[in-house]
Parts: structure tokens; C-alpha cells; sequence
């Protein structure tokens, strides 16, 4: 599916739909993830429903309902060493080690 023409009211409804479908997975009211979330239980129906909401709300909702693997998804961990960093320092130290010339057979 190809979401680059996905303005951020689409986006906003998505997300609200899937936070309510796991609350309810979760057989959770909307004032029960607030006290969890520790938020205000309209800030839950407005995100719930593409209203908008902060995105510490959204965090905070995240957690609640113990999905904070969606967090990863939006802002993943960037490692200490990039990729091309390590292949390039790999190449390095492969193009400095000495070669060893190889024997040749005896001939008899």
C-alpha cells in the first residue's frame, strides 16, 4: 500500500481506530486507559476518533495499553555505528594486512 499521498487527518483517523480496537481487545474503557495514561478521558475519545491530540498523548496512550513496539516504528533506535561506517572499516583493515606470498609446489 503506498501511503505518501496519505494526508496527516488520515492518518490521525487510522490511528485512532486502531488505539480503540486494542483498547477494546483489551476490554478497557476509555476513563481506564486515561488513569492508565494519565490523561484526561476526552483526550482519549478525541484521539480515538482523528480528532488530534498531542503527541506526549499518544505516548502515553502507547504505553497504556502496552504498545510501546509502535513507539519503535515512528523513532527507531539509530545505531552507535552505521552500516556503511563498519564495511568501510572492514575494507580497511582487509586492504592493510600483509599478504603472505604462497609456496609454490616442488617439482621432482
Amino acid at each position: 500500500m503506498d501511503n505518501r499521498n496519505v494526508d496527516a487527518d488520515e492518518w490521525e483517523r487510522r490511528l485512532g481506530i486502531q488505539i480503540r480496537e486494542l483498547r477494546l481487545r483489551h476490554n478497557l474503557t476509555q476513563a481506564e486507559v486515561a488513569r492508565r495514561a494519565n490523561i484526561d478521558r476526552t483526550t482519549v475519545g478525541r484521539i480515538e476518533n482523528g480528532e488530534g491530540g498531542s503527541i506526549s498523548s499518544l505516548v502515553q496512550i502507547t504505553r497504556a495499553l502496552s504498545r510501546e513496539d509502535w513507539l519503535d516504528t515512528f523513532a527507531p533506535a539509530t545505531p552507535a555505528v552505521s552500516p556503511m561506517q563498519q564495511l568501510r572499516e572492514r575494507q580497511r583493515r582487509e586492504a592493510t594486512q600483509r599478504q603472505r606470498a604462497r609456496r609454490q609446489a616442488e617439482t621432482s
